[in-house]
């Protein structure tokens, strides 16, 4: 691989209720939980992605709100799902250039 290849960057950018919270906000919030009236948790986002031979990159049961990896030019698949909602996305990532998927 060369290093034009290497460059590529992928960007997911997940929704604010799915980040993970610090340890005051996190006790805030359990406060919050025992005084309000109950409301079910918020769902985890798993996300998969595979590369066009259908190897797998990487997998999150829990992904946070900013990922960003270095992968190898190419075209990947990613899998999303929370919930009861899936998504399925094809991008092809080019050389010394970003991408961005916001789910």
């Amino acid at each position: 691989m060369d290093a034009a290849a290497a460059a590529a960057r992928l960007r997911i950018v997940v929704p604010a209720a799915a980040a993970p919270r610090g340890a005051l906000q996190g006790a805030l919030e359990r406060l919050r939980r025992l005084c309000a009236p109950r409301h079910p948790a918020p769902l985890r986002l798993r996300l998969r992605i595979d590369d066009l031979q259908g190897g797998r990159v990487l997998e999150l049961d829990d992904a946070g709100p900013l990922l960003e990896l270095p992968l190898p030019a190419g075209t990947y698949h990613v899998h999303s799902r929370r919930g009861a909602v899936q998504r399925d996305y094809t991008m092809v990532l080019e050389p010394g250039r970003p991408f961005t998927l916001e789910l």
